[in-house]
């Protein structure tokens, strides 16, 4: 009788806590992780602020918009460009070769010169998977083909072109 008050005493004192310090560790786990992603994102935001600085962007004018507390970042490029058909292969700007591609897959680059006007918006925040430094989203604004006297105005969601107007 006395030996049965002992286990239950010892499995009361050193298994109950021992159960309940692990389900604390989890959470804590959980927080340290949520704080290291931050950590690691403040770090490539400080160098990625560094190297955005000493880019050369004479083909766009480029907005850096920071939160208050560093956990995100959104950049936002204005794209106003003269485009020679017969130079498109040429074009090594990523976005603005993606513009390009999207109304080549539309069927509707135009055959002759043409001004190109558009806004890329990019977002980078905070990952909540450990492997990855941040997570990214972007999008085109708007974007504006204009010949002559003809302005063509797309609409832009989840990679694609949509919608075409043609103001005059």
């Amino acid at each position: 009788m006395i030996i049965d008050i002992l286990k239950n005493t010892v499995l009361i004192c050193f298994v109950f806590p021992i159960l309940f310090g692990c389900q604390n560790n989890k959470d804590a786990k959980n927080i340290t992780s949520k704080n290291l992603n931050e950590l690691i994102f403040k770090k490539w935001l400080k160098d990625t602020i560094c190297i955005l600085k000493k880019e050369n962007h004479s083909r766009y004018n480029k907005e850096i918009r920071i939160s208050s507390d560093s956990l995100s970042m959104d950049i936002e490029k204005r794209f106003d460009e003269k485009i020679d058909p017969k130079n498109v292969l040429k074009i090594k700007n990523k976005e603005l070769g993606y513009v390009m591609d999207l109304l080549d897959r539309n069927h509707d680059l135009p055959k002759d010169q043409f001004r190109l006007k558009f806004v890329i918006s990019s977002y980078y925040s905070v990952s909540m998977v450990n492997q990855l430094k941040y997570e990214y989203d972007s999008e085109i604004k708007s974007l504006h083909v204009i010949k002559g006297n003809q302005i063509e105005k797309y609409k832009f969601l989840k990679g694609n072109l949509i919608e075409k107007k043609i103001v005059k």
